[in-house]
C-alpha cells in the first residue's frame, strides 16, 4: 500500500517540475483531437500508468496530460457519475 507520505511527495516533486504558469485547460479550449488523445491515454494502462505525464503539440500549443484518479465521470448519456475513475487531467502553459 503507497502512504499519504508517498503520495505528496511525489506530487509535490511534480508540481515542481512543471513549467511556471501551467493551468488546467478550459474544457472550452478541449479539442475533437485533444479528447481522443485523452481517450487513447485512460484506455491504454499497460502503456500510460497513473501518473504518467506526457505532453504533444495542438495547433502550434503545447498540452500536457497527467493520468490521474478521478471521483467524477459522464456516462454513456453525458451524466455525471461518482466513483472513482482512471482519468486525464488537461493542462495548457500561459
Amino acid at each position: 500500500m503507497i502512504s499519504i507520505t508517498t503520495i505528496w511527495s511525489e506530487l509535490t516533486g511534480w508540481l515542481k517540475s512543471m513549467p511556471p504558469k501551467m493551468k488546467i485547460l478550459p474544457q472550452e479550449k478541449v479539442t475533437p483531437e485533444m479528447t481522443e488523445w485523452s481517450k487513447k491515454l485512460v484506455f491504454t494502462p499497460s502503456q500510460y500508468p497513473m501518473g504518467t505525464i506526457v505532453q504533444k503539440e495542438f495547433d502550434g500549443k503545447t498540452v500536457i496530460a497527467r493520468l490521474e484518479q478521478h471521483t467524477w465521470s459522464h456516462d454513456k448519456t453525458g451524466k455525471i457519475i461518482q466513483g472513482n475513475f482512471r482519468g486525464v487531467t488537461l493542462y495548457e502553459i500561459g
